[in-house]
């Protein structure tokens, strides 16, 4: 009699006990699927997907599973109590678009963590610059190596050449390839044909990649100008300028023709310097009177 009556006690406990197993489609188990009724967490699935539920506290509600990379799956109480698998599908994994800008200038100062100069077309005019080396060297905060009128290297917090990156139009100019010593290159960059020049002091890998240890210099070319209407558009610019210290002489010239749909922009310049000679006043040791000449 003892003997039938455990095995009734054993009977009823198992029937007020059900479980469900939560699977992907591919039939793999899904751990950490909780079901939930309301706000309530009830129970978690287990490493095989497993759910052991105790029927006789299941209340006449609908439930739902939940995974945050799977879609909700709402059940009712029968259908916990009849157990078995229960399918989820995968959420879609969907990311924001990523937007490349076609010009770095477009980019929001403060996004930079870096010390960052900029210098407009009408800081460009006022300052003069004699050439492109002269201009990011404006306020100070750019050391120019020159060794001959019209030259100049720049040179960021003790970088030169290949460890400061020069950019026109997001175009590399350089490469880690060039040597390491003053360089001239920047020069061949028209500061009468600038629009915006950037500097930024210390490594932007993150916008320009690699090569800019000691940071990058960048200039933003002036933009051909489209007419309004239909009216063709005819404008340009003449500038002649003389210096007695560096012995100058430079005559600048652009036109913009423009149109409805097409424009175009044309900047030609012109520039002669003298040779850099040593002053007559100083200590001896720097007044020389011998020179080095190249004949033949």
């Amino acid at each position: 009699m003892r003997k039938h009556l455990f095995c009734l006690l054993m009977l009823l406990s198992t029937l007020s006990f059900a479980q469900i197993q939560v699977l992907t489609k591919g039939l793999q188990p899904i751990e950490g699927a909780q079901l939930q009724s309301g706000s309530k967490v009830v129970a978690v699935s287990n490493s095989n997907g497993i759910i052991i539920l105790d029927t006789a506290r299941l209340q006449l509600t609908d439930y739902v599973v939940f995974h945050e990379s799977f879609h909700l799956k709402t059940l009712s109480r029968q259908q916990l109590i009849t157990g078995g698998g229960i399918i989820l599908s995968a959420k879609t994994q969907s990311f924001p678009p990523v937007v490349v800008l076609p010009k770095k200038g477009t980019r929001k100062q403060t996004d930079v963590s870096l010390l960052v100069e900029q210098l407009k077309r009408k800081e460009i005019q006022f300052n003069q610059p004699l050439t492109s080396a002269d201009l990011v060297g404006v306020n100070g905060n750019v050391y120019v190596q020159k060794s001959q009128q019209g030259g100049g290297s720049p040179m960021i917090r003790g970088f030169a050449t290949n460890r400061i990156l020069l950019v026109v139009d997001n175009v590399r100019m350089n490469t880690a390839i060039f040597r390491g010593g003053n360089l001239q290159n920047i020069l061949s960059i028209d500061p009468f044909s600038v629009e915006e020049s950037t500097v930024i002091f210390g490594p932007a890998s993150q916008l320009y990649g690699s090569d800019a240890l000691g940071g990058v210099l960048s200039f933003k070319t002036k933009e051909p100008e489209f007419s309004k209407d239909s009216t063709a558009l005819f404008f340009g610019n003449l500038n002649l300028r003389a210096s007695t210290a560096s012995r100058e002489n430079t005559w600048h010239i652009d036109f913009n023709v423009g149109g409805e749909n097409l424009a175009s922009l044309t900047s030609l310049t012109f520039s002669k310097f003298g040779d850099l000679r040593m002053g007559n006043n100083g200590p001896e040791y720097y007044t020389r009177d011998q020179f080095v000449s190249r004949i033949e």
